[in-house]
């Protein structure tokens, strides 16, 4: 794997993270804390700006409660869930599936 595959691994598995952790309202503050980091090695996490190990990995699967297997694949809420000026926007169709 070359240089930019990584990046663009690490920014991938650090978005999902960002998303996991909005769609619970939990801050990185919060996040940072459970892992025992500070809160800028949490955000490089997010930014895809740091490794992350898979212990750090199986961590962040418990604090979200979901299979760690979710960290790793294809977010299957991409389609649903995007970022506008930084704030989480999700559709209608997302948010009566989680009420009803």
């Amino acid at each position: 794997m070359n240089v930019f595959e990584k990046e663009k691994v690490l920014l991938s598995i650090g978005e999902r993270i960002r998303k996991m952790r909005m769609l619970q309202d939990k801050t990185t503050k919060e996040i940072a804390a459970y892992l025992d980091i500070t809160t800028q090695a949490y955000g490089n996490m997010e930014r895809g700006k740091a490794d992350i190990s898979i212990s750090r990995l199986i961590e962040l699967a418990k604090f979200f409660e979901v299979p760690l297997l979710q960290m790793l694949t294809e977010d299957h809420y991409a389609a649903i869930i995007q970022f506008e000026n930084n704030e989480l926007k999700t559709s209608n169709a997302f948010a009566a599936r989680q009420t009803g």
